[in-house]
């Protein structure tokens, strides 16, 4: 069993008060984000491939594509609804709002749940599930 507190220990990792976003990518690789210093790490046969120290807070789910991740932000308030950023894996992340649409191509407004996998993400509103087609 994998126990991420030795992992942790034995990679100078910040430890883990509660996990907020994990992406399972398949092939023995998982990321993960967590409260308190919401570092982004990126860990492939239980081997730390690679940590971005105070990525900041992702919420829910995230979906990895092209150096690049995209996640749901947190802590917007309520009436604002749910809002979804891109950040680059860069050394100097640059941080972008996505606008998300439905199958009309009208805006989707207000909160909504979010689940990924790899570069798969999907929202879930009140009225429908989308697999969001990521450009």
């Amino acid at each position: 069993m994998f126990e991420y507190i030795d992992f942790a220990k034995e990679n100078d990792l910040p430890l883990i008060d509660d996990c907020y976003a994990m992406n399972a990518t398949g092939e023995g690789e998982v990321w993960l984000s967590y409260y308190s210093t919401f570092p982004l790490v990126a860990i492939r046969n239980f081997q730390l491939v690679q940590v971005w120290e105070s990525f900041g807070c992702i919420s829910g789910a995230f979906a990895l594509l092209e150096g690049a991740v995209v996640f749901s932000e947190c802590y917007t308030p309520r009436q604002e609804g749910s809002h979804l950023l891109r950040r680059t894996l860069s050394q100097s992340p640059q941080s972008e709002l996505l606008v998300t649409v439905d199958e009309k191509g009208q805006p989707i407004v207000g909160r909504f749940k979010t689940a990924g996998r790899g570069s798969r993400f999907y929202i879930w509103t009140a009225a429908a599930l989308y697999e969001m087609a990521l450009l």
